[in-house]
Formats: C-alpha cells, sequence, structure tokens
C-alpha cells in the first residue's frame, strides 16, 4: 500500500510540474495563478519525498536504515554441506 502512495504521489506531482511549465509559458497567466501552481507542486513533492524515505530511496534515509548482521562463513559448516551433497548426488 505505501509503494502504491508513493506512485500515486509521483504521479499527482508530475502532472503538477506539467501545469506549472504551461502557466509559466502563457504569457496570459498571472503570477500569483503562477504562484498557486508552484505551491501545489511543493505540496506534491513534500508527499513524495516523505513516502521515499520509507522506502530508503534517499541518502539520508538509507543511512538510518538497519539491516541485520552478516553471518561470518563457517568454513567446517560448508565443508560438512559439501560432504553432504557429494553423497546424494
Amino acid at each position: 500500500m505505501p509503494f502504491a502512495m508513493l506512485c500515486q504521489a509521483w504521479a499527482r506531482y508530475r502532472k503538477q510540474q506539467e501545469r506549472l511549465d504551461k502557466a509559466e509559458n502563457d504569457p496570459e497567466s498571472s503570477s500569483i495563478e503562477r504562484r498557486r501552481e508552484q505551491m501545489i507542486a511543493n505540496k506534491y513533492w513534500s508527499e513524495v519525498m516523505a513516502l521515499a524515505g520509507r522506502f530508503g530511496l534517499t541518502a539520508s534515509d538509507r543511512g538510518r536504515l538497519s539491516l541485520p548482521e552478516r553471518k561470518q562463513a563457517d568454513p567446517f559448516a560448508d565443508f560438512l554441506s559439501q560432504g553432504r551433497e557429494a553423497k546424494r548426488g
């Protein structure tokens, strides 16, 4: 569900950016209208970044992720498991 929300927020942001681009290139649009479009785009961008953080998609969020420690390989256990596989094969 959160990933779907991220995708939806990204789609809304992209659509709003298109509207903002049109408003900026339209000589008849007012500065108030362009400012409004920018504020909406900023709101959607905030949503995207908040949701992206849940997936570790930003550098600062990746730094906060805690991963389980890797167990060091046990050569003796590897040797024993190879012996079992050789007997089966």
